[in-house]
């Protein structure tokens, strides 16, 4: 909305504070402002910059998730698109707080561009979704060891408790003992606390167990989750990129 001249305010409604007060039976109550619309704004930007989305990412939607790509398996490509979209369309109807596991053992098949999909969807509806990788979980809690103005406790507190989790490229770590033990602390408390816990891999649950992580890590993940096998026979990060250089080489001839 333009400023009007003469006028110190942007929004003449709210006089840019955001809150339209009004008084009923007697009591003073506040809403958010209609016509700019500050407050709604504000907390779009925070939910968005809480999300941690990857730059790439942020204007992921389904209507840009190319099936052509995936030649003789567009069919697959198509259910998973089609089964991402129903599980956010219904997301408020769904009382069961399970998340997805999406798996395809070909890196740069789109799986963290769907997954991304679905957390745009989700905060659209309020929702307020934080996405990492596991590396960076990981190294975030490693780097508290030696930092005396931030525990790990905080960090864990963070995964333990945001309303929807989406966790990137898991198993990509070797596993041990402490990775087995943080994952498992983060996984099991979000599974005891009902809150939705959603996975990309390039491994199913079988392959994981078989790279050495717990049994019990598995057994919480299988329970959370809708599973979603990924197409695999095609990368579609590698098709781009050649698709990128026939076009470059098109400019100088």
């Amino acid at each position: 909305m333009t400023r009007q001249f003469g006028s110190r305010y942007t929004c003449a409604k709210c006089s840019d504070i955001g809150w339209i007060g009004y008084e009923k039976e007697g009591y003073f109550f506040c809403r958010p402002c209609e016509v700019c619309g500050k407050v709604k704004k504000a907390e779009e930007s925070a939910i968005l910059n809480f999300a941690e989305i990857p730059e790439k990412f942020k204007g992921s939607v389904y209507a840009n998730f190319d099936l052509k790509l995936y030649g003789d398996d567009k069919e697959k490509a198509s259910k998973c698109l089609q089964f991402c979209r129903g599980y956010t369309q219904n997301y408020s109807q769904i009382n069961d707080n399970k998340g997805l596991y999406m798996f395809g053992n070909v890196k740069g098949t789109g799986k963290t561009r769907l997954m991304c999909a679905v957390a745009n969807d989700l905060m659209r509806k309020g929702i307020r979704v934080k996405f990492t990788t596991s590396g960076r979980m990981l190294d975030e809690i490693k780097k508290t060891f030696n930092n005396n103005e931030v525990s790990s406790r905080d960090i864990m507190d963070e995964f333990y408790t945001c309303e929807y989790l989406i966790i990137d490229d898991f198993g990509m770590e070797n596993a041990n003992n402490w990775r087995n033990e943080t994952f498992f602390s983060i996984i099991n408390e979000r599974y005891m606390t009902k809150r939705p816990t959603s996975f990309t891999s390039n491994m199913n649950i079988q392959e994981l167990r078989n790279s050495g992580y717990d049994d019990r890590i598995l057994s919480r993940i299988d329970e959370m989750c809708y599973v979603v096998p990924f197409p695999s026979s095609v990368s579609v990060r590698g098709l781009l990129g050649t698709q990128n250089n026939i076009e470059w080489k098109g400019l100088i001839g």
